[in-house]
């Protein structure tokens, strides 16, 4: 890749308008984005919410035909958590030639200054993260940053962005029944509403498959226009040829 990459880390549970909005943002200026959603994490509940298949099949709605937009899901795959320094390493050894950055929000940095921000207070080996990799840092309304706060190896980014809404606010408007239509992309939220995520049951389940990267073949009955309307929904995950 002869781009900057930009790492986009994130539960993305589930993936929201602003999520995609700011990948939007970073390929406008110049970066491909590699999307890592984490898997299971003990200090991160939120993430056993749903069945990992269906984050993973979230995450390849709202962000998988998107252009100069990489979705990794070897995390989710593994359900495991790569600490951001291991991540960074693995990456510069895949693009020895591109330069990384990591992509987090300004409440991740608060307090910098004086050392204590989550990423130097929380994050393994949080203060070599802190002085030797490169981020994006993202501005977040309501976590202003002073400018002692910043990493010595950054960029700044606002995006512009048109709801600003967390993952959580839109699990917390779920579960009391509220619209989530402007929240999150349609396709996402067609998907919640089928399997009934994020209300405290589970209806249905998707059909596990050796491995969440492995692709499809769509098939479909060409005179029914229903079924070739909801082919369409999934057409980005089919195959284009056989394996060998």
């Amino acid at each position: 890749m002869s781009k900057p990459i930009a790492v986009y880390g994130g539960s993305f549970n589930p993936p929201t308008n602003a999520h995609v909005q700011t990948v939007e943002a970073l390929v406008a200026n110049g970066y491909q984005v590699i999307v890592i959603p984490c898997g299971m994490r003990p200090d991160k509940v939120t993430t056993q919410h749903v069945d990992t298949a269906h984050r993973a099949f979230m995450i390849d709605l709202a962000f998988g035909q998107m252009e100069n937009v990489t979705v990794d899901l070897s995390d989710l795959e593994r359900e495991q958590f790569t600490a951001t320094i291991d991540l960074d390493v693995a990456l510069k050894a895949k693009y020895p030639d591109a330069e990384i950055f990591h992509v987090g929000g300004t409440d991740l940095f608060i307090g910098g200054g004086e050392g204590k921000s989550q990423i130097q207070t929380s994050w393994k080996e949080g203060r070599k993260v802190w002085e030797t990799l490169q981020f994006i840092v993202i501005n977040r309304p309501g976590y202003e940053m002073d400018m002692e706060d910043f990493p010595p190896n950054c960029r700044y980014h606002n995006p512009e962005i048109s709801t600003v809404v967390s993952s959580t606010q839109v699990r917390e408007a779920i579960a009391a029944n509220r619209p989530i239509d402007d929240l999150i992309p349609p396709r996402v939220r067609n998907y919640i509403n089928r399997y009934a995520l994020y209300r405290g049951v589970m209806l249905l389940h998707p059909s596990r498959v050796p491995g969440l990267g492995t692709r499809l073949l769509i098939v479909a009955d060409e005179h029914n226009v229903n079924a070739m309307k909801l082919a369409e929904q999934f057409r980005h995950l089919e195959v284009t040829e056989h394996p060998n």
